[in-house]
Order: structure tokens, then C-alpha cells, then sequence
């Protein structure tokens, strides 16, 4: 059996099986579809027996499945191809009444003047259209040739888009058929279960005017209900969003999801409300259906987002990953991009439910794509540098890097620019383009701080001193596992694979050069600064002590007579001789 037979089926009302069997509609109320004259046959019984139920019972809790069932089976009877399907249901309800109403109107019709299956399908071999109009009249039956139908006949399109303007023009006939008399009012102008019929009968006799076909009263519930929803929303946003501001970013996504949801929640009850208790319907509920489905894909795609950064502040909040680093950003832009392509497929699905071609969605956004692409050049050739600079990873935040002049530690990578506290305090943004394409001297990574420099001696120093001031600063270098101090003063300069360097350099233009080369490790660098002032404070002293003397920067001139440097080369004495007249 079909899923449509399973659908269509009154488990509740089935009669206990005779001994001598029972046929299939005997107990289903199904769309018959196979020809014509079927489809014709089963729309009269199908509508009938629906009247029947509605004029008796009117909309109880108790039928309101059995009436549902029959009201999605309306659909069969249409080909509804070209309706959006978030108006189809409302559409073919309407539709199966204003027909049923009209047809009431008028003498009955021949089944014979409608052609079986057989005589159909002959017809169509000669060459004539799969179209069959009734009593050549505006309603027709045509062959479906493709969709879930295909093979099938159903009513054509310009019957269902006809159907209220048919009846429109039959309202005032007597009727030919009396037991439809009364479809129209109890089905458009009765309440659901919902709403007791003595309180519509209570209203005042104006509000039971009609206005653009709806009575007054339906109107004030449509207004209502979209304000209260309106209103509903905005506060629930305002107040949820206003307690939680100051949470962290996954409880406020939590809270924030809030919104979204209970939207839709509100916005599908409304709708079903006013199209199932109200029975608010033509115009007015494709309207009302339309901002419906709108306001559930702004929603949808809204709580789409919301979960995507739920879904990255989870992944973040682990202890490997930094907060403000690049792997956060990597992954913060990775569940972005996921979170627009679910909902570009959520909007393209969207804008199909509302009645918009797929090709037609899909080439406008195309189009919307390249204009954006085309106005936001500069912004995208960013977004695309923060994505390589987050696929190397040449540094992370918090490490000291120097690029394009700009010394400083990395404080946050985001997807336009790179910003940089300097040293001097000032804080920086680079793009990312440019960082992208610089050379970049990353300080952080470095695994020691080497220190290069040279001590200068004077000209006149005697080898014994020179080998006594190389041995001063090798000394202060060394670890004399002897000395606990020294031990745990210079371990840090003496790693086994860069172990402390002292030479004698060369000879420079105005001093003896001695090179001195050391490694500290780790790189702390205050703690590295700490070292170098006791190693500057400890040459100085130690030299002092061995009267070892540092050159002056630039050339020293001997004076003659200096006791402390006697001079005689160069010095003659000069008789000087009396003057004459």
C-alpha cells in the first residue's frame, strides 16, 4: 500500500471485515486519480462526505485528526506544481470548497461526458491534449507528465487559480444539489475547536461584517496576533539578551538561542491558529503564510549563527587552545564559513518554499556573490591573508615579533587585521594582506638570547694582562661546580650545545678587541637583562682589581712629560738663541 493510502487512513473508523470482504474505498476516503471520470467521481464523494462531517460536527477536538487527514488529501486533487509549498494545503482547501460550491450550482453532470483511462489515453495517441474541461466550462482535468504524480490526472492549475472567482460568480444561484447548502459558512465562518461557537454568536452584529472576506472579528485577531507575537519577541531578545551580557560566550550563546527558537515556535502557532480556529483564508492567509515562512528563515538562519559560535567557544574553551590565538581564529573562521554555507542552503531552500524558482535563487546569488566580491576587493584579499596567516602560523599571540619596522607583541589576529602592542605601549594594526606577504623575524620563538659584544683594551697592554683579561671573563662565564652559586648563576649560559665563547678578536684601529659570545637560556628576557648587569658589574670590578684598563673609543694622544706614560721618542731640545737688534 502507498505511503498516500497509509496517510489517508481512518485506523479509529474501520469496520469490523465481513465474511464476504470489504473493497478498498469502502473504508478509505481517497483522491482517485487513475483517469478523468475517476478524478471527477472521487472530488463529488470526497467532498461530500467532508461537508457532511463539518456541517454535523463542526471542528471538534474529536474529528480534527479524521478532517485533517481529509484537508492534506485535497492536494491530490490539484496540480499544485507551480504553488509555493508553504500556501499549498490552505490553497487546495479553498479551492475543493469554492469548487464543490460552485458545482452545487448547476445541473449534475454525466459521468459518461468524461473519458476513463483507457478512452484517455486513446485520446491522447490521436493527437488531442491531455485536457478534459467540464461541460466545456472554465474547470478542467488534465494528464500530469511529471513531478510525484506523474501518470495521473488531477485538476489543472487554471482551475485551482479560478476556483474563488467561480464561485464568486455562482454565489447568488439557488442550489441544484441542496446537501452541499451550507459548505461555505462551515468551513470559512465557524471556529475551531478552540473558540466556542456562543462566543462568535455573542459578538455584536458588526463584528460579524465582512471586509475583504473576513469578518470583522477575524480581522482584530489577525491584528492582535501579530502584534502580541511582535511584542513577545522584542522583550524575550531584550531581556534575555540584557541579563547576559557580562556571561561568558557559550553560556550568552545558550541564552541567545532562546530567541530564535521560541520565534518559530510562536510564529507556526500563530499561523496554524489563525488559518485552523480562525479560519482566516484567501489573500489574507497567503500573506499571513508568507511572513510566516519569513520570519522562520530569519529565524532559522539566525539560531544557524548562534550555533555556530556555540559550537566554536566549545571547541576554544579547551586548555590547548588560546583564546585570542591563531588556532581560535582558524577555527572561529573555519565554523563561520560553515555556518554561511548551511545557511545559504537554508535560504535557498527558504526562498523555494516560498514560490521562488530554484534557478532563479540560485542565479541572484550568484549575482549578489560577484557584487559583493567586486565591492569588498580590499576586505577579501584580507580575509584571505588572515587564512594563510592562520594556515602557517608564523607566530601566535602573545610572542614579541618584528615586521615592516613594527617591534611589539601580537595581542589578537582577527580576519582583517593583525594588532601589535609595541614596545614603546602603542598599539598597532596591520592588515593582513601585508602581513601575509612580509618577512616576519618572530622573537618569541627563539630558544635562547644570544649576546654578542667586545671588551677593548689598550695598545699598550702586556700580553700577561691580555691572557689575564680573556681568563677574567671566562672565569665569570664558567660553572664552578665547586661553587653552588656559580652553579646556579651561569647554568643558564652554559648549554651543551652553546657553551660560553671568549677570544682575543683582533687588533682594531685604536684598542685590542677581545670577543666575548654567550647563549642564555631560557629566553627570559628580564632575567637575560639581570645577567648582563652582573656580568658588566663583575668585569669592570674584576679589571680594577688587576689594573687592567679599558681603550677609549677613539685615538689617545701620549703627552710628553707624563709620568704615569713617559714619552721620549720625538722629544729634542732646542737651544734657543738671544735676539738681536
Amino acid at each position: 500500500m502507498s505511503e498516500a493510502l497509509v496517510k489517508n487512513t481512518y485506523e479509529n473508523d474501520l469496520p469490523e471485515a465481513p465474511a464476504t470482504g470489504r473493497a478498498l474505498h469502502q473504508v478509505f476516503y481517497l483522491p482517485r486519480l487513475s483517469s478523468p471520470i475517476e478524478v471527477w467521481k472521487s472530488f463529488i464523494r470526497y467532498m461530500d462526505e467532508y461537508g457532511k462531517i463539518i456541517k454535523a460536527e463542526g471542528y471538534t477536538w474529536e474529528n480534527r485528526e479524521k478532517l485533517k487527514r481529509m484537508e492534506e488529501g485535497m492536494q491530490h486533487f490539484f496540480d499544485m506544481r507551480e504553488v509555493p509549498p508553504s500556501v499549498r494545503l490552505t490553497s487546495a482547501i479553498e479551492a475543493s470548497i469554492y469548487l464543490r460550491e460552485s458545482i452545487a450550482k448547476f445541473s449534475h453532470f454525466e459521468f459518461g461526458m468524461l473519458p476513463n483511462r483507457d478512452q484517455a489515453f486513446a485520446e491522447m495517441r490521436d493527437g488531442y491534449p491531455g485536457v478534459w474541461s467540464l461541460d466545456d466550462s472554465l474547470v478542467s482535468i488534465v494528464y500530469i507528465d511529471g513531478g510525484e504524480f506523474r501518470g495521473n490526472f488531477q485538476f489543472s492549475p487554471q482551475s485551482l487559480a479560478m476556483a474563488k472567482g467561480i464561485y464568486e460568480a455562482t454565489r447568488d444561484l439557488s442550489y441544484m444539489d441542496p446537501s452541499v447548502d451550507g459548505l461555505y459558512e462551515s468551513y470559512f465562518l465557524t471556529p475551531g475547536p478552540l473558540i466556542p461557537d456562543s462566543w462568535i454568536h455573542a459578538l455584536p452584529s458588526w463584528m460579524n461584517s465582512q471586509l475583504f472576506d473576513l469578518s470583522v472579528w477575524q480581522w482584530a485577531c489577525v491584528v492582535f496576533g501579530f502584534i502580541a507575537y511582535g511584542v513577545i519577541v522584542f522583550y524575550l531578545a531584550k531581556i534575555l539578551y540584557g541579563i547576559s551580557r557580562e556571561w561568558s560566550p557559550f553560556a550568552k550563546g545558550i541564552v541567545r538561542l532562546i530567541v530564535p527558537l521560541a520565534s518559530i515556535l510562536m510564529i507556526i502557532s500563530l499561523s496554524d491558529f489563525l488559518a485552523f480556529q480562525i479560519f482566516v483564508s484567501g489573500y489574507v492567509l497567503r500573506v499571513i503564510r508568507f511572513v510566516e515562512w519569513l520570519c522562520i528563515l530569519a529565524s532559522t538562519l539566525s539560531a544557524v549563527f548562534i550555533i555556530g559560535s556555540i559550537i566554536s567557544d566549545l571547541i576554544i574553551r579547551s586548555k590547548q587552545i588560546a583564546v585570542h590565538g591563531i588556532d581560535s581564529n582558524l577555527i572561529r573562521f573555519g565554523v563561520k564559513v560553515g555556518s554561511l554555507l548551511v545557511a545559504t542552503a537554508i535560504a535557498i531552500e527558504g526562498a523555494t518554499m516560498l514560490g521562488f524558482s530554484f534557478a532563479t535563487v540560485v542565479a541572484g546569488a550568484g549575482v549578489t556573490g560577484l557584487a559583493l566580491a567586486l565591492a569588498a576587493q580590499e576586505s577579501l584579499r584580507n580575509v584571505f591573508g588572515s587564512v594563510m596567516l592562520l594556515l602557517d602560523k608564523p607566530f601566535t599571540v602573545g610572542q614579541r615579533i618584528i615586521v615592516r619596522g613594527h617591534d611589539g607583541v601580537v595581542e589578537e589576529v582577527g580576519l582583517r587585521s593583525t594588532k601589535m602592542r609595541l614596545l614603546t605601549g602603542h598599539l598597532t594594526s596591520i592588515p593582513n594582506e601585508d602581513m601575509a606577504k612580509a618577512d616576519i623575524e618572530n622573537i618569541g620563538e627563539r630558544q635562547s638570547i644570544r649576546n654578542l659584544f667586545r671588551v677593548s683594551i689598550p695598545y699598550d697592554t702586556p700580553p700577561d694582562k691580555i691572557n689575564q683579561a680573556l681568563e677574567i671573563v671566562r672565569n665569570l662565564l664558567a660553572v664552578d661546580e665547586n661553587d653552588p652559586e656559580s652553579v646556579k648563576r651561569n647554568t643558564c649560559v652554559n648549554h651543551p650545545d652553546f657553551p660560553p665563547r671568549v677570544y682575543f678578536e683582533e687588533f682594531s684601529a685604536s684598542s685590542l678587541s677581545l670577543l666575548v659570545i654567550f647563549w642564555y637560556h631560557p629566553p627570559e628576557y628580564w632575567e637575560y637583562r639581570s645577567y648582563c648587569e652582573w656580568l658588566n658589574l663583575e668585569i669592570v670590578k674584576q679589571y680594577d682589581a688587576a689594573d687592567i684598563q679599558f681603550a677609549l673609543p677613539a685615538q689617545t694622544t701620549y703627552l710628553a712629560g707624563d709620568t704615569t706614560r713617559p714619552v721620549s721618542a720625538g722629544v729634542y731640545e732646542l737651544e734657543v738663541q738671544p735676539e738681536r737688534d
